[in-house]
């Protein structure tokens, strides 16, 4: 762990840096690891599944199937041009190497929310070279719900966010007269694949140190020190390579398409979002990275002058961290779509703005003792909480009585430990907690209430899919039938029909599935009905508190499950 002044008492000043840097990384890495390990066994699981997923996974089936590497496609053959290639890669790399399931599609993806909380120890080192603030930073990282959701999804965010963070480390070490090759590579490779990755969004890291030491008076903060003809045209190739050859493939449809999502789409519309934009970005810099930006508020309020001090001696790095925050606000808040995960890479930076209070605030005061009492406060409420699961859950599903058992050990365990940890390493244990927490609700809670019916339907009719099964599904939507494709390997194409479309399918296909409100309403004749799926109800907060209060809860728990039909045409065969 980090050590103690006390335990570098005899030692020089560039020594005792050294010496907890060397242990702050090793507790960021070992955060790291935990985020990746905890998060593995639920990876697979369809009950976090979200909309934006099929956009990359139907692309990446058609692709390993075709053979086509380099065009992405929506299911029906549509070409979709709307963001680069390498998202599409990164799902497919999975496919080839562990087969057709959502574990393959976003392994990827979690590996690169591992290594962003990696690179946030770096990055924060790189700026401060101050290794406590920098591990607080990362454990800010590590827990905050937007990396969670982006790192257990096939979606761009978590690959984007890795790069950028690559790109600002070079360019970092860079400003800070650190020009070494490796960090010239860095600097615009990481740049070159963010753009591969999502676009135009990948040359902010150029883009903003270029602007921040054209600013600059210091005369080693030049834009000519910055420049690497070399690493300069490698990155120009590799960010334009796959654009080059879709606008010289398909032209104006791939241009067209590309700039309109990276561009067009995003500044039309009556100019008010502005406002809500700012109100609601501003909002997310305290609500995103709860609970550490409430008490980091509260410790500059009870220590503003020790803290301004703080501030006042690293106006260094805190301009240029603060100016990349508000340089993603302007843009982003300039766009007609609202999204908080657009400034995730903006997370550590914000996260070391919180370390100054965080860490003047847990000594040198009469209040000092609150900081470290409130993570114990908050140990014991997940303890109790944990526990009451695990009561709870024992008369309803396994998977809610195991969840409980673990997260009220591990709280009980970090409780009765953390009397004797310094505050850095504190925060970072109750950071690792949260990142349990997060993963054990992925792999034991959440699925026992939401699930999907994909894999039943895919194991029921795999066996039939001799050549491409088209199935027709009414009264699903698009998601399942994007799992159903995936699971599949693409040899089951379904695709969504309206209810009044039955008879119709039905005569064109042989099968339809169907939930039990559309087969009611529709009573087909001449076909057979079979019971081939069981799917979830949408669980509002009514529903939990009826579970609570239901005399036979697992009774209540089971009749939440609904039933889904396989509607097959006798005469089919």
């Amino acid at each position: 762990m980090c050590t103690t002044n006390g335990d570098n008492a005899n030692l020089s000043p560039d020594s005792q840096i050294a010496s907890s840097a060397s242990s702050c990384r090793k507790a960021a890495i070992i955060l790291a690891a935990l985020f990746f390990l905890l998060h593995l066994p639920g990876l697979p699981s369809l009950s976090h599944w979200r909309g934006d997923e099929r956009f990359y996974t139907d692309a990446a089936v058609r692709m390993a199937i075709s053979g086509d590497w380099l065009t992405p496609a929506y299911p029906d053959g549509s070409l979709r041009f709307k963001k680069p290639i390498l998202p599409y890669w990164a799902v497919l790399a999975g496919f080839k190497l562990f087969g057709f399931n959502y574990f393959a599609s976003r392994l990827a993806f979690l590996l690169s929310g591992a290594l962003s909380i990696w690179l946030s120890y770096e990055l924060c080192m790189a700026l401060t070279r101050l290794p406590r603030e920098s591990l607080v930073a990362t454990a800010v990282m590590a827990s905050n719900l937007t990396l969670h959701n982006t790192s257990i999804r096939s979606t761009p965010d978590a690959l984007l966010c890795t790069f950028v963070l690559l790109s600002s480390l070079g360019f970092a070490k860079l400003l800070s007269g650190e020009n070494r090759p490796v960090w010239y590579g860095l600097a615009y490779l990481g740049s070159a694949f963010a753009v591969a990755t999502k676009g135009m969004s990948g040359l902010l890291p150029i883009a903003y140190t270029f602007l921040f030491a054209g600013l600059s008076r210091h005369p080693g903060k030049r834009i000519r020190n910055l420049l690497h003809p070399l690493f300069i045209l490698l990155a120009l190739l590799i960010a334009t390579a796959w654009y080059a050859w879709a606008f010289s493939e398909y032209g104006a449809a791939a241009a067209t398409d590309f700039f309109g999502d990276q561009l067009g789409e995003r500044f039309s519309g009556s100019k008010f979002y502005l406002i809500e934009n700012a109100i609601v970005y501003l909002g997310s810099f305290i609500i995103q990275l709860l609970p550490w930006s409430a008490i980091a508020v509260w410790a500059f309020v009870i220590k503003r002058h020790a803290v301004i001090r703080a501030m006042c001696a690293n106006l260094r790095w805190l301009r240029f961290v603060v100016g990349w925050v508000l340089f993603l606000f302007l843009i982003f808040t300039c766009g007609n779509i609202q999204r908080t995960r657009y400034f995730l890479p903006a997370y550590p930076f914000l996260g070391l703005l919180y370390a100054l209070p965080l860490l003047e605030g847990a000594v040198g005061h009469k209040s000092a003792w609150v900081p470290a009492a409130a993570i114990k406060l908050a140990y014991a409420i997940a303890g109790m909480g944990a526990i009451a699961l695990g009561v709870f859950g024992h008369q309803i599903a396994p998977g809610l009585a195991i969840a409980g058992i673990i997260l009220a050990a591990c709280a009980s365990v970090l409780m009765l430990v953390s009397t004797g940890l310094e505050p850095a390493i504190q925060i970072t244990a109750a950071a690792a907690y949260i990142v349990l927490l997060l993963a054990v609700d992925l792999f034991l809670i959440t699925p026992n209430f939401t699930f999907s019916t994909a894999p039943d339907i895919t194991k029921r009719l795999i066996a039939e899919a001799k050549q491409p099964l088209v199935l027709p599904m009414a009264g699903m939507d698009v998601g399942e039938a994007s799992q159903i494709r995936v699971l599949s390997a693409g040899k089951i194409d379904p695709y969504i029909v309206a209810d009044n479309e039955c008879d119709a399918a039905i005569e064109a296909h042989g099968r339809v599935v169907c939930t039990e409100t559309v087969l009611k309403k529709w009573q087909p004749t001449g076909a057979t009905v079979e019971h081939c799926a069981t799917g979830s109800t949408r669980w509002k907060l009514r529903d939990y508190l009826a579970l609570w209060r239901a005399p036979d809860r697992h009774a209540f728990f089971v009749s939440k499950r609904l039933p889904y039909y396989l509607v097959t045409q006798i005469d089919a065969h």
